[in-house]
This record gives C-alpha cells, sequence and structure tokens, in this order.
C-alpha cells in the first residue's frame, strides 16, 4: 500500500511503498510526521485510504456513479465535471455548502468531492456534516492549500482519500473508481446484513409459530386423548347401567308374570293329580284363562325389552319407519311438537350404518329433553352431495361453543365416535334463529364397502 502528498511551495514526491527509511529522510519535521499519520490511518481497521496504488478491484471508468461535486472555482469545477463525465459519471456540481446540503436532501448520490476552502464555510464542516448523517457515503477531499492540520481533521472526519490540487484525470478516476468500488462492498455488506437479518427474524417467526401449532396440537390430542378415556369409562357405565335396568326390569316384572303364571300352572296340576281337590269346569277355564294372559303378557315384555337392546322395527321395516316410531313416541313422552322430514325411499345404507343414524336420533332428542327448553323438534334425512345427511334441529336455548369442547360433553362425542368406522362426521352449531343443529353425515360412496367390512369385522370378533 502507498500513499502520495502534494504539497503546493513544496517540490513534487511521490511516496513509494511505506517503511522504506529513504522517503521521509531529508523532510522538514512536520511533513515527516504527517507521513507517520498517512501510515496510521492506512493500517487501521476499516481503513481509510489515502491514494491506495496497490488496490486493483477497481480500474478506471469501471463504476459509474452519480457524484456531488463541491468546487467553488468555476474553470476548476468544469475541469473536474469534464474529467468524471469522460468516464460516465453523473455529475452534480455545486459551489458552496448550502448548495450541497439541498443536493444532498434531494439526490441519491454515491461520491461526494469537496474543496476545503469553500465560501462562507469549510468543506470540513462538510465532511463532519456527511459523517453524521450519511456516514456510509464516501467523501473525498481535494484541496489547493494542504495542511497537516487539514488532513488530520479530513482523517477524523472519516474522509476516503485527501488529494492535493493539480490533479490528473488518471488519478482522479481512479480514486473515484476505488471510492465507488467501496461503497459498493459496503451497501452489499449491509444488504446481505439486512437479509440475513430479516431471514433470521422469518426462521424464528416460523419456528415459534411451528412451535406454537406443535403445542396446540399436543394439548388437542392430550385431550382427545383424555375424552376417548372418559368416553370408554362413560360406555363401560351405560352397559353396566343397562345391563342393571334390564336386570330389575326382567326380575320385577318378567320375573313376577312368570311367577303367576307357575303359580297357575301349579293349581291345575294339582287338580289334575288329587281327584279330592276336583273343581268345576268353569273354576278350571277362569284359571286357564288368567294364565293365557300372564301369558301375552310376558311375550308383550319380552318384545319390549327386546326392542329397547334393538329395534326390530329398523330391521323389518327400515331406518324412516323406525326414526318415525321413536319419534312418535318421544312426542308422547316430552309433548314437544314433532317434525318428521323422511325420504319416500328408504335410504340404501347397511344395517350397522342405518343403526347409528338411529342412535344419533335418539341421543340427540334425549339431549333436546334434557338441556334444549325448546318446544319443537325438526328431524330430516335426506340425500347431500355424495352421502346422507341426518339433521335434527330444535328452537331452544341453543348451543354455545364452550358446551362442544367442554371435556365432559361425552355424549357429542360418543356421537362423533358412531360414524367414525365409515369415514362420517357429525357437527354441532347454533341456530341464528335460537336453538341447536345435529348435523350427522354418512359418504354414499364407500357406504356398501365400508358396511361391509363392519359386518365382517363384527361377525369375525
Amino acid at each position: 500500500m502507498a500513499c502520495s502528498l502534494v504539497f503546493e511551495g513544496w517540490p513534487a514526491f511521490t511516496a513509494g511503498v511505506l517503511g522504506t527509511s529513504s522517503l521521509t529522510r531529508g523532510w522538514p519535521p512536520n511533513l515527516a510526521h504527517g507521513w507517520q499519520v498517512c501510515q496510521f490511518v492506512q493500517r487501521r481497521a476499516g481503513g481509510l485510504v489515502l491514494a491506495e496504488h496497490g488496490f486493483h478491484g477497481a480500474q478506471e471508468g469501471s463504476y459509474m456513479a452519480k457524484i456531488l461535486l463541491v468546487e467553488d472555482d468555476p474553470s476548476v469545477l468544469r475541469t473536474l465535471e469534464r474529467m468524471l463525465k469522460s468516464a460516465g459519471h453523473d455529475v452534480l456540481g455545486v459551489g458552496d455548502i448550502p448548495g450541497a446540503l439541498q443536493l444532498l436532501e434531494k439526490e441519491q448520490v454515491d461520491v461526494v468531492i469537496t474543496d476545503i476552502v469553500l465560501p462562507g464555510a469549510s468543506g470540513l464542516e462538510l465532511l463532519r456534516h456527511l459523517q453524521d448523517n450519511h456516514p456510509h457515503l464516501p467523501a473525498i477531499v481535494i484541496t489547493g492549500e494542504p495542511t497537516l492540520d487539514s488532513a488530520v481533521e479530513a482523517v477524523r472526519a472519516r474522509a476516503f482519500e485527501y488529494l492535493a490540487k493539480p490533479i490528473s484525470k488518471h488519478q482522479l478516476l481512479r480514486t473515484v473508481g476505488q471510492a465507488v468500488h467501496i461503497k459498493y462492498l459496503e451497501d452489499e455488506r449491509r444488504r446481505l446484513e439486512a437479509a440475513n437479518r430479516a431471514y433470521q427474524e422469518n426462521l424464528e417467526k416460523l419456528v415459534a409459530e411451528r412451535t406454537q401449532a406443535l403445542q396446540k396440537s399436543e394439548a388437542s390430542l392430550r385431550q382427545s386423548e383424555q375424552q376417548l378415556h372418559a368416553l370408554a369409562a362413560r360406555l363401560i357405565h351405560i352397559r353396566e347401567a343397562e345391563r342393571a335396568q334390564m336386570a330389575r326390569e326382567i326380575h320385577d316384572e318378567l320375573g313376577q308374570l312368570l311367577t303367576g303364571l307357575k303359580m297357575d300352572l301349579h293349581w291345575l296340576m294339582r287338580q289334575c293329580q288329587d281327584p279330592s281337590k276336583k273343581s268345576t269346569p268353569e273354576a278350571i277355564a277362569r284359571r286357564l284363562q288368567d294364565a293365557l294372559a300372564i301369558t301375552d303378557d310376558t311375550i308383550k315384555c319380552v318384545q319390549r325389552l327386546a326392542a329397547e337392546l334393538r329395534p326390530s322395527v329398523l330391521d323389518k321395516l327400515g331406518l324412516c319407519a323406525a326414526l318415525r316410531h321413536e319419534l312418535r313416541q318421544f312426542a308422547d313422552r316430552s309433548s314437544l311438537e314433532i317434525e318428521i322430514n323422511l325420504p319416500d325411499e328408504e335410504p340404501p345404507l347397511p344395517p350397522e350404518m342405518a343403526m347409528a343414524f338411529f342412535r344419533i336420533t335418539q341421543e340427540a332428542l334425549t339431549n333436546v329433553a334434557r338441556h334444549a327448553q325448546a318446544t319443537k323438534v325438526t328431524v330430516t334425512l335426506r340425500p347431500a352431495p355424495q352421502g346422507w345427511e341426518l339433521l335434527i334441529t330444535d328452537n331452544g336455548r341453543g348451543i354455545r361453543e364452550e358446551d362442544i369442547l367442554h371435556s365432559n360433553a361425552l355424549g357429542l362425542l360418543g356421537m362423533k365416535e358412531r360414524l367414525l368406522p365409515w369415514g362420517g362426521s357429525v357437527t354441532f352449531s347454533a341456530v341464528p334463529s335460537g336453538g341447536t343443529c345435529v348435523r350427522a353425515f354418512l359418504p354414499r360412496q364407500s357406504d356398501n364397502n365400508r358396511g361391509n367390512d363392519h359386518e365382517k369385522h363384527s361377525h369375525s370378533g
């Protein structure tokens, strides 16, 4: 790296390679000290360059730039403009610092070239302004009155270069090319740093979003597992409760009927075995009539218990008939107004899928009776795009979102579970006019295949 200073009033000289002892031999003390300043400036980090002859990255005319030229001498201004424009640079010439500041506010320049001695203010003040407001904008100082003090001040104000007049075209264009190249590298470094920061911020944001989504998924999975455990426990409880109820009904009702029938038969048997206790034909006929009545009641009781376990009308007459029968019974028990909208033809659903629709209707009607405070229920079974849908709508108080998401809403979860083997779904929503709508959907395309697979699995188990 080499440095050159040309001072008017001193013999012209050119510095060679730094560190050569003959360079400063015979120099006045103040100029020798100034050369040491140049050496310090060139070595410091981020180095300010003073005539960097060894730099090969910027050749003359290889970088086109917009240059702000501040020079109060019109002839020198025109000469420098011609030099710069001959290399393709765009030059904005001005004769004082106020004009330069105005141009800096309006124009985006790449390099500033300024004289030191200017009307009203020193070019060093412009350097300090650039240092404070445009720290990445390189500034080249030219002066016809070079002094050690001004050189030091220029160095302190982070001037890119300090040149003394007269300046050759080659020297000027080379220095400008170097300044533009360094600015380009600095701008590119800042651009890459900004892009890297933006990438890191975006990556951190993406990681945070993915982490939040993963945490939400894990929480949802834990909640689903808890709900499934609770549903399994509820199903076991319901099964045991149904068995207990069935046992009570068999014991209390069917058992009593059979006991009465046994007593009548035992009385008739004694009449046949003991001639002394022979009763009149009328008495025997009455006993036989009582036994027949008890037998009829027993048959009805068995039929009712079997229907509660699995409605026979569903197997014999189909889903539509089973729904009508269930809704009529519900209307008699609840005194609610019932509206039924069923298709004219029986839906082509396998028995297990029809049973799922039927059980969902029973569960939804139970919820209406317990919670809805409704006066009317509408049940609709109709074809939907690529499937069948069952709608149970009431005009009650309406379901809330927290009711649907509540961990204890096992009845709602149970309805959803009923349709999962066939890829179906159950949704719950509030009706805008008031009330709740339960929508159950079963796909049509794979109804038969899935139903057959389900039945095979049930039989094989």
